[in-house]
């Protein structure tokens, strides 16, 4: 009896366990489950036109990584994303201004379409080196889906006091 007791518990668990996990709430966003990310080198070089001066031997490396939630169809109904960024080789005591993303292929200049909230002088290059990370910062939909099938029409820019327009620039390359 209790062979068939359990094995009858079994059965309904199995049952009750399919029937949750095979409801479909179609049309509630899901939960961030995928992540893409994007990289880029940035170079004085790059910026247009090429800065000349004191922080043109500097250089640095971003990182993106989008997270998209979906909703049942697979579109994309809110994202955030967290940005690191490092540079080295400017020259000490370099103040950054600002870092945005930009719309925008090579040799482009584009309108920024997403700023990471840096504060002018919050970051300053000690000895010619720092990093910084920016976590959280909410993208429109329609921004994130664009990044995301398109990422080198866009670049990464970090401005400084002495290059306001842009001391360092690079297109963004999807890693995953």
């Amino acid at each position: 009896m209790t062979r068939s007791f359990s094995a009858a518990a079994a059965a309904l668990a199995a049952v009750l366990l399919l029937s949750v996990t095979g409801c479909n709430k179609k049309g509630t966003p899901t939960s961030p489950s995928e992540t893409a990310v994007f990289t880029t080198q940035i170079s004085p070089a790059n910026e247009v036109p090429p800065i000349i001066n004191a922080e043109a031997g500097g250089n640095g490396n971003v990182t993106i990584s989008l997270f998209p939630t979906r909703d049942a169809s697979g579109s994309i109904t809110s994202a955030t994303m967290d940005v690191q960024v490092s540079l080295v080789a400017f020259p000490n005591g370099t103040a950054l201004t600002s870092a945005h993303l930009h719309r925008g292929g090579v040799g482009e200049i584009g309108n920024i379409v997403l700023d990471t909230g840096l504060s002018p002088g919050e970051v300053i290059l000690v000895n010619g080196s720092s990093a910084f990370v920016r976590t959280g910062i909410a993208i429109a939909p329609q921004l994130a889906a664009e990044l995301m099938n398109a990422p080198t029409t866009f670049y990464f820019d970090v401005h400084s006091v002495l290059n306001g327009n842009g001391m360092a620039r690079g297109q963004l390359i999807r890693q995953q």
